[in-house]
């Protein structure tokens, strides 16, 4: 389903009345919520042209998985690598496969992943600090 910022939140906090986590708005764009029977949630975020539901594979998607104790779980594969995050949260790239990169913060039983086929650009987005929960 493609929504606006503000449709994303109303029905993230409305409706799934679960954590739901993103990278914040981007001007002109269209959100894609995906969720799963097991929970997952995928937020894909569309450009101007793309539409909902289009195989456009270039595109950044932050996903919420649920994931008890997932910061400390992310911090015991992690080898003190990674990125500190306001919050006391990690960003660690996936192993083996750098369009990934996971995100924990304290308290939260939810893993997050930055995914963009594009390396670089999924390490920026989750270390930049914008990854938080849709409201």
């Amino acid at each position: 389903m493609g929504l606006s910022a503000q449709g994303l939140g109303a029905f993230a906090t409305g409706t799934l009345k679960q954590p739901v986590y993103w990278a914040g708005p981007k001007d002109k764009y269209v959100y894609e919520l995906t969720r799963t029977s097991n929970g997952n949630v995928y937020v894909r975020y569309l450009p101007p042209g793309v539409n909902v539901g289009g195989k456009e594979g270039a595109l950044l998607i932050v996903a919420t998985y649920p994931y008890p104790n997932a910061l400390a779980r992310l911090k015991a594969i992690s080898n003190g690598t990674g990125t500190s995050l306001p919050g006391g949260g990690l960003a660690l790239p996936a192993a083996g496969y750098p369009k990934s990169v996971h995100v924990a913060f304290p308290g939260v039983d939810y893993e997050i992943e930055v995914f963009d086929p594009r390396p670089k650009r999924a390490r920026q987005v989750a270390d930049s600090g914008d990854i938080q929960l849709v409201r």
